[in-house]
């Protein structure tokens, strides 16, 4: 295909749209339901930055920069280390979701947390298993009334995922 014909500016537009398609769809189904363990997330930081300090080498070293001064690189790696974390972040957390695990269910206390622009309006809930407190976006029930929240996940060798999640009634 040449780089200006139809077919062409058909390919990319449909790739780019299934692209932001994919990136909304993971958004909305699978960060808001999964939970990586603090130890995983503090391995992915770690292996996506020196992933990105070999890219950085790599490309100095062959000669893509020449003579320039040590901001430039610096920029450089900055610039490799915020796409090789997103990416990273987004692949974990797929497979995460995807990986099956060991069913478990609580019952918990929660506190009702506002929705804004950047997060969802649901739970606060303290997870035994991950040990940190979580967001459970838009539990079943009427959940804006502080009481109890009983959640169902599923949890594996890289996180947990919240499958089902119902508030008790409040009691008047």
């Amino acid at each position: 295909m040449r780089k200006y014909s139809y077919p062409y500016l058909f390919f990319v537009t449909v790739s780019s749209l299934g692209a932001i398609f994919l990136f909304y769809w993971w958004k909305v189904t699978i960060y808001r339901a999964t939970f990586l363990y603090p130890l995983t997330s503090k391995y992915l930081m770690l292996i996506s930055l020196a992933v990105s300090l070999l890219i950085t080498l790599f490309l100095v070293g062959n000669g893509i920069m020449k003579k320039s001064p040590f901001q430039t690189y610096l920029k450089l790696f900055g610039g490799i280390s915020i796409a090789i974390v997103l990416f990273s972040v987004i692949m974990v957390m797929a497979i995460t979701w995807f990986i099956p695990g060991v069913p478990s269910s609580y019952t918990a206390t929660y506190v009702y947390a506002t929705g804004s622009s950047k997060s969802c309006s649901g739970a606060d809930v303290d997870d035994p298993d991950l040990g940190t407190n979580i967001r459970i976006c838009y539990p079943e029930g009427n959940y804006e009334y502080n009481n109890t929240i009983y959640v169902e996940k599923r949890s594996n060798l890289l996180g947990a995922v919240v499958t089902y999640a119902r508030t008790t009634p409040s009691r008047f």
